[in-house]
């Protein structure tokens, strides 16, 4: 296949899926800890990154090695997820009234203790922990999931 057809083929692929609205947030620790999108917006408080796509959250699964994958489902209920990583404590926010999606972390900053090693992806600079105390709260209504060993947490959303 000509080189051309190929990259416009991918491109159209990509395209596709993004206006099919398949564009998770995927959280991932085993080490270090990885937060991956199609991209983010850094804010200037330097704790916050948010997508910059609006949606409304339809699941969360958390796979780990303490278990088989958990899933909640959502139907437009407000939505917070919380962990920590090492020292870093990460609040994911969606849902609400913004509509849009936001990591804050507590304890560092992405310009010190995270780089970019690919457009979408902020990754943690301290690999010496896992994820730990996640919390998921859907409308109000908190759930603890045992996490243990390499845990990837992915939002879906449309």
């Amino acid at each position: 296949m000509q080189p051309l057809k190929l990259v416009t083929l991918t491109a159209l692929a990509v395209a596709a899926g993004i206006a099919a609205g398949d564009r998770p947030i995927t959280i991932s620790g085993g080490s270090p800890l990885r937060f991956a999108h199609v991209d983010w917006n850094l804010q200037d408080d330097d704790q916050t990154i948010l997508s910059p796509f609006a949606g409304s959250v339809t699941s969360i699964t958390v796979t780990s090695g303490s278990g088989a994958p958990k899933t909640i489902a959502f139907n437009g209920e407000p939505c917070q997820l919380s962990l920590t990583f090492g020292a870093i404590a990460v609040t994911v926010t969606a849902n609400d009234s913004a509509r849009g999606f936001r990591i804050k972390i507590g304890g560092a900053y992405f310009s010190k203790h995270f780089g970019r090693p690919a457009q979408g992806t902020f990754e943690s600079n301290d690999a010496g922990y896992s994820i730990k105390n996640v919390k998921v709260v859907k409308g109000g209504a908190a759930q603890s999931i045992a996490v243990s060993g390499h845990t990837e947490i992915v939002i879906h959303y449309e």
